[in-house]
């Protein structure tokens, strides 16, 4: 059974931000206390509190990316992936990595540049990442939603 073509969004969200705030949260949390014994604990402790934030946001960030690159692109241009990752790892990377930093280290002193050493370690990471990762959710999408043309059918015919 697949799922109506109004969950498409959702579904790609949902899949990205898991996949995106588990390794930003990982990435920053090593970035601000490394190694430690409590290092796997914290990393969990970031990765629960970023995702919830993460998904709204991932809502609205990817149709804001989408026309951002339809803007500078044809939106069937062999860059549009491209472009489209770095938009979103770039907005997404920021906002994850502020919450994993401030679930490890609270708003101490050095947060910022904490952050700031988080966002671009993030970044660096996850964008090749997402390169692979966008186009797989985008087929999983495919792969489990009916096309947006596909006519409604009763459960009851």
């Amino acid at each position: 059974m697949k799922l109506p073509s109004r969950f498409a969004s959702i579904l790609f969200s949902l899949i990205v931000s898991l996949t995106m705030s588990c390794i930003v949260a990982g990435i920053s949390t090593f970035s601000t206390i490394s190694f430690s014994n409590d290092f796997f604990m914290s990393w969990i402790v970031a990765w629960g509190k970023s995702w919830p934030i993460a998904f709204p946001i991932l809502l609205t960030v990817v149709p804001m990316a989408r026309k951002l690159v339809n803007v500078f692109l044809d939106p069937s241009s062999r860059f549009e992936p491209i472009i489209f990752a770095l938009f979103v790892s770039i907005m997404m990377t920021f906002v994850i990595s502020g919450v994993s930093t401030h679930s490890a280290i609270s708003f101490s002193k050095g947060f910022i540049a904490s952050w700031m050493s988080a966002w671009g370690m993030s970044w660096v990471v996850t964008y090749p990442i997402q390169l692979i990762v966008l186009p797989m959710a985008q087929k999983l999408v495919s792969i489990c939603v009916l096309p947006p043309d596909f006519p409604n059918q009763s459960p009851h015919a």
